[in-house]
């Protein structure tokens, strides 16, 4: 005969992922002309956030209205 059950629900630790690009630039010695380093792709200048975090703070905003 079953006595007691017992849950725990939990969630785990949520760990930022951060990804630093930094950008390297070259003046020409002979021309004087300036080249920086191409951007990867997916990492272009704009907003600081990935999808994940847009993602739940709509949900949040507009499900929880937080």
């Amino acid at each position: 005969m079953l006595h007691a059950r017992h849950d725990k629900i939990d969630l785990p630790v949520i760990r930022p992922v951060v990804t630093r690009v930094e950008r390297n630039a070259g003046r020409c010695q002979s021309g004087g002309g300036i080249t920086v380093a191409p951007v990867p792709k997916g990492m272009e200048e704009g907003s600081l956030f990935g999808l994940n975090i847009l993602g739940l703070a709509i949900y949040l905003r507009f499900t929880h209205g937080i």
